[in-house]
């Protein structure tokens, strides 16, 4: 098995790592709650082997005086990436583990931690996102259950290793007409963010809506010609004018995710990888305005923000970025961090990771499942939301127990807002 030694770094990789010294801790996280308990020997295994079969996995970011890369590491078989906690009471041992710090540098950019209870067990998957995004983790857990089943009928069992598949956003370009037209951005003006004091331990809140409010939702944006994910938007602005206390008639701006696999052949990427871009409404708050209405002005902002490829402005600003080499574009992400900090605006972010499949882990079914957001440095504020069997999870990271109430009570408002 011929697996080599360094790695290209892509656009993406490199602007996440950064970002990971100045506006989040960039760590994903998979929770999966399965209808039994796994082989800890074959699941530990098929980690293993999942890092030779996408051999970035296996690797670790090395700066290089300005010239990075994705060095593999030699030491895999004597690292630790799966652990193995049995307990009556997982919740709060996840809360644990979820906020652990995952450096890329130093640290695996895989690592898995199995929750055992009397009759089940719940695993946890963990990434960087230096290294792959949402989308990518989504495909990541894909693999790990396929290995950990063919493990289960073949103790033997191999692997081979992506090497041809690729991580950068060629893969998403080459597929967009008049591509070299459309013009390359970045985002405007930051305007706002969630009010908070500076912290510093790592804190996360989650809530579930249960199905039956998810039915209510989707019948609500169904009716309304609307996407789930316009709902999300405007209930997001909505309660960050209650909270803000927001002027009257100010285009206030939102970073909402939207991922680049949608421009690939079966949506699918060539290897695991991130591949986001960003759109950027600014939508005002009006005096009295019922949610229906502000509902008609996001819908309105977003279709037209989706007119032309959306998320390739910024994918391709981005890659222009890059373009310029590391260190300029690591001096302008730590500069923006001190100005966002300095100032106390950011763009607040809406990230939806979309709907997580019933992954089958050598017959063991999904019976729960959500994905965590990074924790964010204040002023940074990100709303992360998936769904799996029609219950959605909202994710909030953040820093500093003084937050904790401010963070608790915008959820409230928050499903407030949803329809119900």
């Amino acid at each position: 098995m011929n697996i080599p030694n360094i790695f290209n770094l892509t656009a993406q990789d490199a602007f996440n790592y950064v970002s990971s010294k100045v506006f989040a801790d960039q760590q994903l996280c998979m929770v999966l709650k399965l209808s039994g308990q796994v082989d800890e020997t074959s699941f530990a295994k098929a980690l293993r082997l999942t890092l030779d079969q996408e051999p970035v996995l296996g690797s670790r970011f090395v700066e290089n005086c300005g010239n990075p890369y994705w060095g593999r590491r030699d030491n895999l078989e004597k690292i630790m990436i799966c652990s193995m906690i049995k307990t009556p009471s997982p919740e709060q041992g996840i809360m644990t583990f979820v906020n652990e710090a995952l450096h890329a540098d130093t640290d695996p950019l895989v690592v898995s931690r199995i929750f055992r209870e009397k009759d089940a067990d719940t695993i946890c998957i963990k990434v960087n996102h230096s290294v792959c995004d949402a989308g990518g983790l989504k495909k990541y857990v894909s693999i790990l259950s396929d290995v950990y089943s063919k493990l289960c009928e073949d103790p033997r069992y191999s692997v081979s290793p992506n090497l041809c598949g690729k991580r950068d956003q060629s893969q998403v370009f080459k597929h967009i007409k008049d591509f070299s037209s459309i013009e390359p951005k970045g985002g405007p003006e930051p305007t706002w963010t969630l009010p908070q004091k500076g912290g510093v331990s790592p804190m996360r809140s989650i809530r579930h809506i249960p199905k039956e409010r998810f039915v209510a939702i989707k019948e609500y944006a169904h009716d309304k010609k609307a996407t789930i994910n316009d709902l999300l938007l405007t209930a997001l602005y909505r309660t960050l004018f209650e909270i803000n206390n927001t002027e009257y008639k100010v285009p206030m701006t939102i970073q909402v995710s939207i991922d680049l696999r949608r421009y690939c052949l079966d949506n699918e990427a060539e290897a695991i990888c991130n591949l986001s871009g960003a759109l950027y409404p600014g939508v005002e708050r009006i005096q009295g305005e019922v949610f229906e209405k502000t509902l008609e002005r996001v819908i309105f902002f977003m279709r037209k923000l989706k007119d032309n490829y959306p998320g390739i402005e910024s994918a391709k600003g981005l890659e222009y970025m890059y373009e310029q080499g590391y260190p300029a574009m690591e001096k302008w992400i730590i500069d923006s961090g001190v100005l966002s900090k300095k100032h106390n605006l950011t763009y607040p972010l809406l990230s939806n990771f979309g709907v997580l499949k019933e992954y089958n882990f050598g017959g063991l079914l999904t019976v729960k499942g959500y994905i965590t957001s990074p924790i964010m440095y204040p002023p940074g504020f990100m709303l992360g939301v998936c769904t799996y069997n029609e219950e959605i999870t909202l994710s909030i990271g953040y820093c500093g127990q003084e937050n904790h109430r401010l963070v608790e009570s915008f959820l409230d408002i928050y499903l407030e807002e949803l329809p119900k």
